[in-house]
């Protein structure tokens, strides 16, 4: 079914036939408007609730996103559809377990941001209750840690994908 409008606005995804649907891709060229699509999917249409329907939806998500970059940077189709080939056809498991020797902490952020789409709502409700509650000098440092974290690892020249949902 297709609607046109756009689908930050409740009212769209109501047209849609969102109330009766198991999951949501938002596929946008922006990362930030397909947040808020699936964000509002969540809150007003309560999408997301089947687990299995939840992993499936993150791991499509992931890879249309993952397609979807190698397309957008590469300088032309055919070296995108080359780029694809390679990593289906030429796919090494070794190379992941030297790249997850190589980069522990990279690793690590990783596997924390794929395990953070499986919180608790009450866990999530709470961090977020509790971070609105904080003082603002203690926002301020929260928020210079988060900073430091980033540039350390920009000065790295590590530029690893790490996927969060917020």
């Amino acid at each position: 079914k297709g609607v046109v409008g756009r689908a930050t606005f409740p009212s769209v995804l109501e047209k849609a036939g969102a109330e009766d649907a198991d999951m949501i891709i938002a596929v946008t060229k922006n990362d930030e408007t397909n947040m808020v699509i699936c964000q509002v999917a969540k809150s007003i249409f309560k999408i997301n609730k089947n687990k299995l329907l939840r992993f499936l939806g993150i791991i499509v998500t992931l890879h249309l996103w993952l397609f979807s970059m190698i397309f957008f940077r590469a300088q032309s189709f055919g070296l995108a559809w080359d780029m694809i080939h390679q990593v289906v056809s030429y796919l090494k498991p070794q190379v992941f377990f030297q790249w997850l020797t190589g980069y522990p902490l990279v690793a690590a952020l990783m596997i924390i941001g794929y395990l953070s789409h499986y919180t608790p709502l009450a866990w999530e409700t709470k961090i977020k209750e509790t971070l609105a509650a904080m003082p603002v000098p203690v926002k301020a440092l929260v928020f210079t840690i988060v900073i430091w974290i980033v540039a350390q690892f920009k000065s790295a020249n590590i530029q690893p994908f790490i996927y969060f949902q917020f």
